[in-house]
C-alpha cells in the first residue's frame, strides 16, 4: 500500500509540472456503500475541490477462476458490491 501510495504522488507531481493540473488522491473503502461513504465523500472531496472534470475509479477486484457451474456465490456477491455498487455510489 505505501508502494502504491508514492506512486500515486509520483504520478501527481508529474501531472502538475507537465500539464499544470490539480491532482487530488482520495482512499476510499468502496465496499462500504452506505449513505455514510456517500455523505464523508461529499463532504471531504468537496472541501478541496469544487468541480470535477476526469474522474479515476481504480477500484475492483476479480475472484475466483472456476468454471461457472463451481463459482463461490460468496465471491460473486463480493465482486459485485465492490466493482458495482461501489463504483456507482462513488460516483454519484
Amino acid at each position: 500500500m505505501q508502494e502504491e501510495l508514492r506512486n500515486y504522488r509520483k504520478l501527481k507531481l508529474i501531472l502538475r509540472e507537465k500539464y499544470g493540473v490539480n491532482v487530488h488522491i482520495f482512499e476510499l473503502d468502496v465496499t462500504k456503500y452506505e449513505k455514510k461513504l456517500q455523505k464523508n465523500c461529499e463532504k471531504n472531496i468537496g472541501k478541496k475541490v469544487s468541480r470535477i472534470d476526469i474522474l479515476v475509479n481504480n477500484a475492483g477486484l476479480a475472484l475466483g477462476l472456476d468454471k461457472f457451474q463451481d463459482y463461490s456465490i460468496t465471491d460473486m456477491e463480493i465482486m459485485i458490491d465492490t466493482n458495482v455498487k461501489g463504483l456507482f455510489v462513488c460516483e454519484s
